[in-house]
């Protein structure tokens, strides 16, 4: 039921109409604005920033450049600055407590092209394993709750996320297979993110953050069937 190849970022949340008025009546985060051109805004900046070395000067700085070519208001430049911020100081697991600041430009891809019918996605390389990014700006509401546990969960299968994310690793997959002479999807292969930025602050450890690895079996099998082999 999905439009191919038409982005995602910002799904509508289903909601009662007052309590949408009052959260994007907020100046935060949360009643941000919502839809398409919003994504695309969040993801045209996260794309811009040098993760590793942005303090709030430079996010500032790309922030304005940006704001006017998708119509959004001066006065959501001071929130998008911090918010931005937040999202790469959050640790993205409890195990190497990896964060988008960690990251320098020679380690991430993004938007990298492929060539099944959906769009571009993002990719970076953390301490010799690969993995997949994809930011979603989704409104789940403004609670810490609303964005972990069973509510993160009941987002992306609403969605329909996880069968995204089995195409997204399959690419990750072959990409890595041409690239990487000692491929070996056990060692380099590290999962994907789903990143939904309304729910990251470091504050509130992995909130918003879902994570999900395919074994290899998985992972040669869709390569299989996509392949046509029966």
């Amino acid at each position: 039921g999905h439009v191919s190849e038409q982005p995602d970022y910002d799904a509508e949340p289903v909601t009662v109409e007052t309590e949408m008025v009052l959260q994007r009546s907020s100046k935060d985060r949360f009643g941000f604005e919502r839809g398409r051109q919003a994504g695309n805004f969040l993801h045209k900046c996260l794309e811009n920033i040098e993760f590793d070395s942005a303090d709030n000067s430079q996010i500032s700085q790309t922030v304005s450049r940006l704001r006017p070519q998708f119509g959004l208001d001066l006065n959501w430049t001071e929130v998008v600055t911090d918010w931005l911020q937040a999202v790469l100081q959050t640790p993205l697991n409890a195990d190497n407590g990896v964060r988008l600041s960690d990251l320098p430009a020679s380690q991430r891809i993004n938007e990298m092209a492929f060539y099944f019918p959906v769009a571009g996605l993002n990719v970076f390389e953390y301490e010799g394993r690969f993995y997949v990014a994809d930011y979603k700006s989704n409104h789940l509401g403004s609670e810490q709750s609303q964005y972990q546990g069973e509510a993160l969960q009941n987002a992306m299968l609403s969605h329909g996320y996880p069968l995204q994310y089995l195409i997204y690793s399959l690419a990750l997959h072959r990409h890595l297979q041409q690239r990487l002479p000692d491929y070996n999807p056990e060692q380099h292969f590290g999962g994907v993110y789903y990143l939904f930025l309304r729910g990251m602050q470091p504050e509130w450890s992995q909130t918003g953050v879902f994570f999900d690895r395919l074994d290899r079996t998985l992972l040669e099998a869709v390569d299989q069937l996509m392949a046509g082999v029966q």
